[in-house]
């Protein structure tokens, strides 16, 4: 079976900017809508005395988890310093927390933190600019002209079980109304951006003040996902409406990322990839070509003599061409760390 769903595979940027974008433009007009939108998470980390959610605050336990075995995090050692490389799970739900207590000793050892991109910092208005720049069609074409007529009917049952109207979205291309369909259906189980891994780490570092450095910009990711070519991101598209995912997926990659396995990382993000050869531009392009990019700014990281913190998808980390291997290959010292 076919196992590399794009629900997978959101970029942190994506979710943010979608999920301000849903909220302004793309909600069904009626009196719920501003009930709806998402909370900017809180600023500030904090111990819940009773449980809560994503509808009031974003609360993230701070006492690590007391248990054994290994994390999804590696030591990555070079001739004059190490530094943290954590895989991440870009959206989550309050029971991912406690962390690991092996994550967060490293991180109150690190003097800088590296994410991908600091979605803190996106500007709503900017980012609403980039998706008009980039998810629509310049020509004036129409998503409805572009789809097959049954997968256009199909794709507007679904939006419009979560009120959202297809109409609204018929200039915008293939790759952001497949991120929509995964964004809302995360959201729907209750996985949200607000309890990603990233923003926990996020919100730690600006409550340590830390600095924080960023691997790529809003823009670059944008771009990124409007390069993948259109039929490759219809192909996406057909996979999250034939096979919806009823929280299995999700629920099966946290446990992997909990227990540290990389090799059923692997396994559950791009097994069976070459049976689906037309996909791969979308993996190179999300993965391959993006983690070259990366290992050359972590080797800079490993020439100084400061601790970094850095946290990027879980994605990036595993794979023949994963950073783990690369930097293996380059030469450095790749300790996976176990409580």
């Amino acid at each position: 079976m076919y196992r590399c769903k794009p629900i997978k595979h959101i970029l942190p940027v994506a979710l943010v900017l979608l999920l301000s974008f849903l909220c302004i433009d793309c909600s069904a007009p009626d009196d719920t809508a501003t009930e709806t939108a998402k909370p900017t998470p809180a600023t500030t980390t904090t111990v819940p005395t009773t449980a809560t959610t994503p509808e009031t605050t974003t609360v993230f336990p701070t006492t690590p988890a007391d248990e054994s075995g290994q994390s999804f995090i590696w030591k990555i050692t070079s001739a004059d310093t190490y530094v943290y490389l954590l895989g991440s799970v870009h959206v989550a739900d309050a029971d991912t927390y406690p962390l690991a207590g092996i994550i967060e000793n490293a991180f109150a050892e690190s003097d800088i933190l590296v994410v991908e991109v600091n979605i803190n910092e996106v500007d709503v208005l900017e980012s609403a600019a980039l998706i008009l720049e980039y998810a629509t069609y310049p020509s004036g074409e129409r998503l409805q002209e572009i789809l097959p007529e049954d997968l256009y009917e199909e794709l507007d049952e679904r939006l419009a079980e979560w009120g959202i109207s297809l109409a609204i979205l018929d200039s915008y291309r293939p790759w952001f109304i497949a991120n929509i369909l995964d964004v809302t259906s995360l959201q729907e189980m209750g996985y949200t951006a607000d309890y990603g891994i990233d923003m926990h780490f996020l919100e730690a570092g600006e409550v340590k003040n830390l600095e924080i450095v960023e691997l790529e910009t809003e823009e670059f990711q944008i771009k990124l996902l409007a390069d993948v070519p259109d039929d490759v991101m219809i192909k996406m598209m057909e996979m999250n409406l034939d096979e919806p995912d009823t929280g299995e997926d999700i629920e099966e990659l946290l446990e992997i990322w909990e227990n540290g396995d990389s090799a059923a990382m692997e396994e559950l993000l791009f097994e069976g990839l070459y049976e689906e050869p037309e996909l791969l531009p979308y993996f190179e392009a999300l993965f391959t070509n993006r983690n070259y990019m990366m290992l050359e700014k972590i080797e800079g990281f490993l020439e100084g003599d400061e601790i970094y913190f850095i946290v990027v998808g879980a994605g990036h980390l595993v794979g023949e061409e994963g950073l783990l291997n690369l930097l293996e290959e380059a030469g450095y010292v790749v300790e996976q760390l176990e409580n």
